[in-house]
């Protein structure tokens, strides 16, 4: 009974990471265009809050237990025979700085190698995203104003 109890909690976990993170794709691109620049600051410190949540709290890593089967599809056995670092920071840059603890806490990092790799893959994703964001806000209004 508690296997399943897992396997669904780990289901509704999913669907809700999903939805919340489509919800908020678009929301987080027009707040970065609002913010600008400010939204470099913004940003890093919402990612800072999900991965220091997964690191800070103990009692949450008995709700996050990963094993091997879970990164043993799609692109994560080639990015893992890369290292940690790389892993840490894939997961961090393509979906979000709360997957990127998930994976600190699977490959059983010390703390201060898992708050350095939580912190530099955040700083990084989010210079990644935002620009992107900025970027693609300015190139759309561009194209429209352009076809107006």
């Amino acid at each position: 009974m508690r296997n399943v109890k897992t396997k669904l909690l780990y289901g509704v976990l999913a669907v809700g990471g999903i939805a919340v993170h489509l919800a908020t794709v678009g929301g987080t691109a027009a707040l970065a265009h609002a913010l600008g620049p400010w939204a470099y600051p913004t940003h890093f410190g919402i990612g800072c809050f999900q991965f220091g949540a997964v690191l800070s709290f103990p009692w949450f890593r008995k709700y996050l237990v990963f094993n091997e089967e879970r990164f043993s599809k799609g692109i994560w056995p080639w990015i893992r025979k890369r290292g940690a670092f790389a892993f840490v920071m894939a997961a961090s840059v393509l979906v979000s700085p709360f997957l990127a603890a998930v994976v600190i806490r699977f490959l059983a990092l010390p703390e201060r190698k898992a708050w350095l790799y939580g912190f530099v893959s955040t700083a990084t994703g989010t210079l990644i995203w935002i620009s992107i964001y900025l970027g693609a806000v300015t190139w759309i209004r561009s194209l429209l104003s352009s076809a107006f």
